[in-house]
């Protein structure tokens, strides 16, 4: 019996690529005689005809499959409920603009192959505009020391999971909308393989400047409480140096007889008050994360239509 690989492409406004994207990655998928596949577009909920073509794909092909939701749930949520659906036993998860190349399917399935559970794409250039291009850079530095070097640099969606890591992924409810930062935590062997991101064959990107920094702090505060503490330290710390300050006026006042004006004495209770402050919200924050980690629940999304879902 073949083994199953499972495509997922979630889509938003792609009117212009469905086609094409479908046609590229079918023309892949027809190259592995050893495999047989399923291809599962996640739309959601766009506003152009994007669901009206992959409709008339799901007619004349019954290899693929499709959910329409009833509202933008995000392309986090898209993609686990692509997870939870996929009934292969590795699943890839590619973008619909085609700038990560199907032709590296072969590739990812071959590492799988060889014992890899995660295998994914590592960027070697983007064209996202330079001002991009260095905040994502800083992103990517964040996230890899925040993480004790466990998410790769450089790494998007682009990859290959397998079975075993799905199961996790749905087993343990993970309710983390940054699904790099779960896939790392999983661990087991990983592999990144490095290939060129071309530009988008046609339409326009759904991510900004301000979309990006979105996502920077979902996966930032999603995946790591070190922001958290920092807010602790930097409290500690200012509190600490206030009262040294405090030491330092009352040592001149004292010992050298220097009178201390009274900005000097407010700036130093402005600073123990904001270092107090600063320590109360980090462990406020410190029990709110504790909180949030305990009350973890798989998010889910409502599908409005589907096509070729029944067996």
């Amino acid at each position: 019996m073949k083994k199953i690989i499972s495509i997922l492409i979630p889509t938003f406004n792609e009117s212009e690529n469905i086609l094409k994207c479908y046609e590229e990655v079918k023309r892949e998928l027809n190259n592995l005689e050893l495999y047989d596949y399923e291809i599962i577009f996640l739309d959601n909920r766009s506003l152009d005809d994007t669901f009206n073509k992959i409709k008339v794909i799901c007619k004349k092909d019954s290899n693929v499959r499709a959910y329409r939701y009833s509202n933008n749930f995000g392309i986090q949520n898209s993609l686990m409920y692509g997870y939870s659906v996929a009934k292969g036993d590795a699943v890839i998860q590619i973008d619909c603009d085609l700038q990560d190349s199907p032709k590296l399917f072969k590739l990812f399935i071959a590492e799988w192959e060889n014992g890899y559970e995660v295998v994914y794409g590592v960027r070697k250039n983007r064209s996202d505009g330079f001002i991009i291009n260095i905040l994502i850079k800083i992103f990517y530095f964040l996230l890899f020391k925040m993480s004790n070097n466990s998410i790769p640099v450089n790494a998007g969606d682009f990859r290959l999971v397998s079975r075993k890591i799905i199961t996790f992924l749905l087993k343990n409810n993970i309710n983390d909308l940054y699904i790099r930062g779960a896939i790392a935590k999983i661990g087991f062997k990983q592999k990144g393989i490095e290939y060129t991101r071309e530009k988008r064959k046609a339409g326009k990107s759904k991510f900004n400047l301000f979309s990006y920094i979105d996502f920077a702090f979902t996966g930032i505060t999603q995946y790591s409480s070190i922001p958290l503490r920092f807010i602790l330290y930097l409290g500690i710390f200012i509190t600490m140096s206030s009262f040294c300050l405090i030491l330092y006026y009352l040592f001149e006042r004292f010992y050298f007889g220097i009178e201390v004006s009274g900005f000097a004495t407010l700036v130093c209770l402005i600073l123990i008050s904001m270092g107090i402050n600063a320590i109360m919200l980090g462990v406020i924050g410190e029990y709110l994360n504790r909180v949030y980690s305990q009350n973890q629940n798989l998010n889910q999304v409502i599908v409005d239509e589907e096509v070729n879902t029944k067996d």
